[in-house]
């Protein structure tokens, strides 16, 4: 019976499909193996990254961080190394560890095309430069990643606008406190002195 199998191999790194055929002699016993094997990396790589892109697009949390650090896993674990995303030049997040120092750096955008971060790749030492489709795959990641940077960014300003507003609150409520109990007080000075004078004017 025919049989079909994938196998990878590390360097060059590579994915080979096997099939084996049996070979039979004339009383139709199995007295050999007949394989062929077929150069599939390119397929094997799309489907990966298909994968990949799909776990990524199913991964939902408030916290803009939580997202930036499962996608950075989740392209440090694709390639086997490490990943990163930087604002500026201050690493934000982090994940993987090692690689072959054959750092790839994917700009990170805002949805107006300015520049707000850098995604940096670090492919496991069996990875090897990065191909054509690799680069779509992570401009594909980088985007997703500049959409949750945005989203951190806006966040932050709101809860500097809401601190900056409860601040304000906070001081025109004790003004309001201050003036309320600057004419309660002046009302009894005025009771006190009117007594006072109303009992001088009968003495």
């Amino acid at each position: 019976s025919h049989q079909e199998d994938e196998l990878m191999l590390r360097n060059p790194r590579m994915v080979i499909a096997r099939a084996t055929v049996p070979v039979l002699n004339d009383a139709g016993e199995v007295f050999a193996r007949l394989w062929s094997f077929r150069d599939i990396t390119a397929d094997w790589q799309h489907r990966r990254n298909r994968e990949a892109l799909q776990r990524a697009s199913l991964f939902i949390d408030a916290e803009p961080s939580r997202v930036v650090q499962f996608l950075t896993e989740l392209i440090a674990d694709h390639y086997e190394g490490s990943a990163r995303v930087t604002l500026g030049q201050e690493i934000w997040i982090q994940a993987g560890s090692g690689g072959a120092g054959l750092i790839t750096k994917i700009p990170v955008l805002s949805g107006e095309g300015e520049s707000i971060g850098q995604l940096e790749v670090d492919p496991g030492p069996h990875g090897g430069a990065l191909e054509e489709a690799d680069q779509q795959f992570l401009g594909q990641m980088a985007r997703r990643i500049g959409g949750e940077l945005e989203r951190h960014l806006r966040l932050e300003a709101l809860q500097r606008d809401l601190e900056a507003t409860q601040q304000s609150l906070i001081q025109s409520e004790k003004l309001a406190v201050t003036g309320t109990l600057a004419a309660s007080i002046s009302h009894d000075i005025r009771n006190i002195l009117s007594s006072i004078s109303l009992a001088l004017e009968m003495n």
